[in-house]
C-alpha cells in the first residue's frame, strides 16, 4: 500500500531538517565566547617617540650603521661624513662615575672642578652636571656626547664665572634639536638638503660646529680617546 504524503508536508519536513542541520553547523563554526585578539605593534627603530612636539625622548633603538669608518675617519665608505652612530648618540650612558673616571687621566682640572647648583643640596663635579644636562623631562642623550661636545667648545678650559652646567645645558639643547630634526621621518626636505652627512648623530655635531671637519675629527678623537670604540659598553 501506497501512502502519498501531502506536498506541504514534505517540504516542512525538508525544511526543518535542514534549518535544524544548518542551526548545528552554525553553532560550531561561531565561538560562543569572542577569542582573546592581542594586537602586536611594531617597535619604531628609526627614530625616538617624543614627549613634546618637538623634542625625543630616549626610546632609540637603531643598530650601528653600515660602513662605519674604523677609527676616527669621518667619512664612510659612501664617502658621506660620519662621526658618531645614532646608538651611541641616544646611549644611556656612560654613567657619572665613569664620567669623572675618564677626566681625571686626561684633563685633571676638569676632575677637581665642583659647582653649586639648585637642584643638589652639595656642590656636584662634572659627571653629575653633565647627566643633568643630558637627562632632561622632555628629552636625554648620552653623556658621553654633552661632554665632549662640551669640553671642544671650551678647549677644555673650565670658565671664570666657574658655571658649567649652564652650558652643558646650552650644549645639549643645540644637539638634540637637529639630531631629532634629521631622524624625524617626515623631514625628508632635511635629510636632501645634506646628502654627504649619514644620520642624525653626526648632523647634529655638523650642525653645532658649523659644517667644519677639522672640528669634526677633533671630537671623534677626543671622543674615542676617552670613551673608547664605544661608550655603551661603560
Amino acid at each position: 500500500m501506497t501512502v502519498n504524503v501531502p506536498h506541504y508536508r514534505y517540504f516542512w519536513t525538508v525544511f526543518i531538517v535542514a534549518l535544524v542541520a544548518c542551526g548545528t553547523n552554525l553553532t560550531e563554526a561561531v565561538p560562543t565566547t569572542a577569542p582573546d585578539i592581542t594586537v602586536s605593534v611594531p617597535s619604531v627603530t628609526s627614530s625616538p617617540v617624543p614627549t613634546t612636539t618637538l623634542l625625543p625622548t630616549n626610546t632609540f633603538t637603531a643598530t650601528l650603521e653600515p660602513g662605519i669608518p674604523p677609527g676616527c675617519m669621518i667619512l664612510n665608505e659612501e664617502g658621506k661624513l660620519y662621526v658618531l652612530s645614532e646608538k651611541e648618540f641616544f646611549a644611556f650612558g656612560p654613567s657619572e662615575r665613569a664620567l669623572d673616571e675618564v677626566l681625571v687621566d686626561h684633563y685633571p682640572d676638569w676632575a677637581n672642578f665642583e659647582q653649586s647648583v639648585s637642584w643638589y643640596s652639595e656642590p656636584v663635579r662634572v659627571g653629575k652636571i653633565i647627566e643633568g644636562a643630558s637627562f632632561r623631562d622632555h628629552y636625554n642623550f648620552s653623556p658621553a656626547v654633552t661632554l665632549v661636545t662640551l669640553g671642544e667648545s671650551l678647549d677644555w678650559q673650565i670658565p671664570s664665572d666657574g658655571d658649567l652646567y649652564s652650558r652643558s645645558l646650552v650644549v645639549s639643547e643645540a644637539l638634540i634639536r637637529p639630531a631629532w630634526e634629521w631622524i624625524k621621518p617626515e623631514n625628508e626636505q632635511v635629510r636632501a638638503q645634506h646628502p654627504q652627512i649619514s644620520n642624525g648623530a653626526t648632523y647634529a655635531l655638523y650642525v653645532f660646529f658649523e659644517g667644519d671637519e677639522d672640528r669634526l675629527q677633533t671630537w671623534c678623537n677626543t671622543y674615542r680617546q676617552l670613551f673608547g670604540e664605544s661608550s655603551l659598553h661603560r
